[in-house]
């Protein structure tokens, strides 16, 4: 129910955002750094500290935390975020 309850406001945010600017490439790449932030965080929680309580079983709690998994997603969240860099000419 939070997942849904979290996506909805994902996608309420984004129809705002998409309805009061102009710039759509940007506002959709705003919303895709949005969500990986999310699901990261949301995939942490849920492999360590929410594990028992939803039913994750230990290896896959070991394979979300695999450190091939996590530096795959660390390097597409830097990809994501130079991408967002460079569309505002931050550099």
């Amino acid at each position: 129910m939070l997942f849904r309850a979290l996506q909805f406001a994902r996608e309420f945010l984004f129809f705002y955002l998409a309805t009061a600017f102009k710039d759509l490439s940007g506002t959709y790449l705003e919303m895709t750094v949005l969500r990986v932030v999310l699901c990261w965080g949301v995939s942490l929680i849920a492999a360590t500290w929410a594990r028992r309580y939803i039913g994750i079983s230990d290896g896959e709690a070991t394979t979300e935390l695999a450190p091939v998994h996590l530096a795959m997603r660390f390097i597409g969240s830097g990809l994501l975020v130079l991408s967002y860099l460079a569309i505002n000419d931050a550099f």
